[in-house]
């Protein structure tokens, strides 16, 4: 019987491309966009296996993991990831954590080898994709499914990159890392290399550092 798994994740295109990459891994995928609606998604769902993205709005991080075990129990497998390194702080309560970009066979690898940390190995800016990430992507999922994963990426990154703009007019400089931690963690999942690492650039110089583009 394959182990259940509730993915918590606010982005809608990394949340469907991890359904869809977790699914071939055998797994039975349940989905929630926050944590508010994971919590209360488990008090009718059982699962065994939560993977929760770091930085979400409302609740997450450790508050969340607290909240989670309260829920499930001690014996739920409880795994967090992100497109940036957490304070080990924000860890507590996670049995292990993986950094975006990673893959189905990685997650698995997590799961079978305990509290751990899983980072793939970070890819050369010399190609605009990741051939190695779009190669199991191509393998795991029907080719009009991969298209429109992507489309949907870059749909969703122009938007947000339109959105930076006012956001920057208005000086919101947390509107406007939020917005570029969006597009880095959609990107590096799927393996879209260049526009991942500008978006990290932006995400860490905020507004300030457009001075200086």
């Amino acid at each position: 019987m394959p182990q259940r798994l509730l993915i918590i994740e606010d982005d809608p295109v990394s949340r469907e491309l991890l359904s869809v990459l977790l699914a071939v891994e055998g797994f039975d995928v349940l989905l929630a966009e926050s944590g508010e609606e994971a919590l209360q998604q488990l008090r009718s769902d059982a699962v065994d296996v939560i993977l929760t993205d770091m930085q979400m709005p409302g609740i997450s991080g450790a508050e969340l993991a607290g909240k989670l075990r309260t829920v499930c129990g001690k014996k739920i497998r409880l795994f967090a990831m992100s497109a940036s390194q957490p304070q080990d702080a924000a860890l507590a309560g996670y049995d292990g954590f993986l950094l975006k970009p990673f893959d189905g066979a990685m997650f698995s690898k997590a799961i079978a080898g305990g509290t751990e940390s899983i980072q793939q190995k970070q890819p050369a800016l010399d190609d605009l994709l990741n051939k190695t990430v779009y190669g199991k992507m191509a393998a795991s999922m029907k080719p009009e499914q991969l298209r429109e994963i992507y489309t949907v990426c870059l749909e969703d990154s122009r938007r947000r990159i339109a959105n930076m703009g006012k956001l920057s007019a208005a000086g919101d400089d947390a509107g406007f890392r939020g917005e570029a931690h969006a597009i880095k963690g959609a990107c590096s999942m799927l393996g879209a290399v260049r526009l991942a690492a500008m978006a990290a650039a932006m995400e860490s110089g905020g507004i300030k550092g457009l001075g200086g583009a």
